[in-house]
């Protein structure tokens, strides 16, 4: 969550070229776990898709995302599809991956989306 500030940036800079969408997936520290002490919003391991909906929902009470929010089914297909687990950024050109980011956390590197995209927008204004 706290690339979240820098994603929301990069969306505003691109609101009318680009959407940006979140995709929630399997609990990447699921409260029975234990692996995190200080849970901002504590959350057991999804058993049903009802109760990754309401997780979902839950981040959405939390925060303003920067486009829409999409939810994983319970057989993660997005998140193995795209490898995504526990975060990843990705840029789909005409359904096509263009971009892959690294493996969050510290593969997860908003500024290099940001790069591509001023990269690519920069390229349609040159021709």
């Amino acid at each position: 969550m706290a690339n979240l500030a820098k994603i929301k940036k990069i969306q505003d800079k691109f609101v009318n070229k680009a959407t940006f969408l979140t995709i929630y997936t399997q609990e990447a520290h699921p409260t029975e776990a234990g692996d995190y002490i200080d849970y901002f919003l504590p959350i057991r391991e999804h058993q049903t898709i009802a109760e990754r909906i309401a997780a979902a929902g839950e981040l959405l009470n939390l925060e303003t995302l920067p486009g829409p929010l999409l939810v994983d089914n319970m057989d993660n297909k997005a998140s193995v599809a795209y490898g995504s687990f526990p975060d990843r950024l990705y840029i789909v050109l005409g359904g096509r991956v263009v971009y892959q980011g690294g493996v969050g956390p510290h593969g997860y590197v908003p500024a290099k989306v940001e790069e591509w995209l001023e990269k690519f927008y920069q390229e349609d204004v040159d021709k």
